[in-house]
């Protein structure tokens, strides 16, 4: 307590002092919330421009690295690989790439990878940037949902861009040799290329699907034809060898062909997926466009080697079928050798009513001879019958020399036997006739036997004894005489005719126009009864025997 404290009072305590102190920001802080601040909008950029990240599952890992390898569309990287692995099973290789964002809206369920290196095919050389640069993953946008995950191919796509056109597709019975990137021509151009195939659901026939670039997939109607063009078409027919190919690229790696007709040039063009049939030929287009068939059977009594399916039916000369079969009919065959047993009973109704073993099916198609006779079969059966009775019959002819190729042959022959039309088989039965071969065949075979029944021997003697008796004859005194004695008569005649010329000449002055014309008339009579004695003489010469037995009569060829 203090001595200056009044008393009594109580002393006042003394407050305790306050210290204050002022809080300010240091600058040294500036820089790290600076270096913040740029690493978070960095990262945020970073992040905000970064594409996807997908899957790719291959096969194999094959020349594709992570951190090198790059995704590409149109040669222009939009990826790259940033992992590679192995699967849980190991049965394949899963590949993480991180694509760029522009192409994020692409990446769907039917987009398509694959591992683009240098390739060798029918279709040319692929990929040969890749020596230099190396392999990388070749993408195709695609439909569908938005996907991360997809599966590569093992070989490239054959439409490796997003080409304006169409697709179809062909039903074929066989794939033959169309594959993948098989060209398709329109008129000789290549206007697309096929795209891939498939066994149908029956596993009866393949589905070829083909793409038809812009402008050319306009040209496609519904009522187009499509067939094969691939190789070299080689047929052997009766206008002899015809050879025929799309092009050398057909030849190769197989090809397909198509035309529209002009009836449906009018017709809005064909809807995408529509389906065709694929012909085997051109000549298949045209085989399938004759609708109407009226079917008939024929039998032959010869060989009909050289027949086959397709061969013409022609009615004379004129294409108006094709033959549909040629087989051996089992009930005629056994009731043909039943007839031709040699304990078999020879009645003349048996022997007719037995018909060959050999049937040929035949298909008149009237719209090949630009004929339209019958609306249905009953009319059309109806004219044949009335054909046949008169004298309508079938023919085997040869079609080619060349090939030995044979046809059947419809035409009229007046000496035929009187016939019907046959209707009591599954199809009517036109009567046929021999073949003009068979015929000669049976012509020369009478001859022969003919040739056979004559005495040739007692004919040779009779001959021999004939030649020397006229070799007797020749050789006579008589004969040799007569010949000498008309040698005078020649010279003398020949000396006459001279002067008679000379006369003339001499006279030729002196005559009138009118005598000279008879003058020169009557030595050309002359001239020629001197040529006649010449000719006379000559023969006598080379044939004596003929002043007594005559000038015998030419020999017949």
């Amino acid at each position: 307590m203090s001595d200056s404290t009044p008393t009594g009072q109580t002393p006042r305590p003394i407050p305790a002092a306050k210290i204050a102190r002022k809080r300010r920001l240091s600058v040294i802080w500036i820089i790290p919330v600076v270096a913040l601040a740029i690493a978070a909008w960095l990262a945020y950029v970073t992040l905000s421009s970064r594409g996807p990240m997908i899957s790719i599952t291959f096969k194999d890992a094959s020349g594709i690295e992570a951190g090198k390898t790059s995704v590409k569309y149109l040669d222009v990287e939009i990826g790259t690989v940033q992992t590679v692995r192995l699967s849980h099973d190991y049965t394949h290789v899963i590949v993480g790439a991180r694509m760029s964002k522009d192409i994020a809206d692409s990446l769907r369920d039917h987009t398509q990878f694959w591992v683009e290196t240098p390739r060798v095919s029918a279709q040319g050389i692929s990929g040969l940037g890749t020596l230099l640069s190396g392999p990388y993953i070749g993408m195709r946008p695609g439909e569908g949902e938005k996907a991360s995950e997809f599966r590569g191919l093992e070989t490239p796509p054959v439409l490796t861009d997003s080409s304006k056109g169409t697709q179809f597709t062909l039903h074929a019975p066989t794939l033959g040799s169309i594959g993948p990137g098989s060209p398709i021509y329109y008129r000789g151009i290549a206007v697309g290329e096929a795209l891939g195939y498939k066994l149908v659901e029956d596993k009866h026939g393949v589905d070829i699907q083909i793409f038809i670039h812009a402008p050319y997939d306009q040209l496609v109607r519904d009522g187009s034809h499509f067939w094969n063009a691939s190789g070299i078409d080689v047929s052997i027919n009766a206008k002899g060898v015809k050879i025929q190919t799309e092009s050398l690229a057909a030849l190769l790696a197989g090809g397909i062909a198509f035309e529209t007709p002009i009836d449906t040039a009018t017709e809005e063009p064909a809807k995408a997926g529509t389906g065709f049939p694929l012909f085997k030929s051109r000549e298949g287009v045209q085989e399938a466009l004759f609708t109407r068939r009226f079917r008939y059977i024929v039998h032959f009594d010869s060989s009909v080697a050289g027949l086959e399916r397709g061969a013409s039916v022609t009615f004379r000369g004129i294409q108006i079928g094709l033959v549909h079969d040629v087989r051996i009919d089992q009930k005629a065959l056994e009731a043909y050798v039943y007839s031709h047993l040699p304990n078999a009973p020879k009645t003349k109704d048996k022997k007719s009513d037995t018909p060959e073993p050999i049937v040929v099916t035949i298909n008149v198609q009237p719209e090949r001879a630009g004929l339209m006779p019958a609306k249905d079969e009953k009319q059309a059966y109806a004219v044949m019958g009335i054909l046949v009775r008169s004298k309508l019959r079938a023919q085997l002819i040869s079609a080619s020399l060349l090939t030995g190729q044979m046809g059947v042959s419809l035409d009229f022959f007046p000496d035929a036997k009187p016939a019907e039309l046959k209707m009591d088989g599954k199809y009517p039965e036109i009567p046929s006739v021999p073949s003009d071969f068979v015929q000669m065949e049976k012509k020369f075979s009478k001859i022969l036997d003919n040739l056979a029944a004559m005495p040739l021997p007692q004919l040779v003697a009779d001959l021999r004894k004939t030649i020397q008796d006229a070799d007797t004859l020749l050789n006579s005194e008589a004969v040799q005489k007569a010949a000498k004695d008309l040698a005078p008569l020649i010279e003398s005649l020949t000396q006459t005719s001279n002067a008679a010329q000379s006369t003339l000449k001499s006279a030729d002055q002196m005559m009138d126009p009118s005598m000279r014309f008879e003058m020169a008339r009557l030595l050309r009579q002359m001239t020629e009864i001197t040529r006649s004695i010449r000719v006379l003489t000559n023969y006598l010469e080379q044939h004596p025997e003929s002043l007594i037995k005559g000038k015998g009569s030419p020999s017949k060829p």
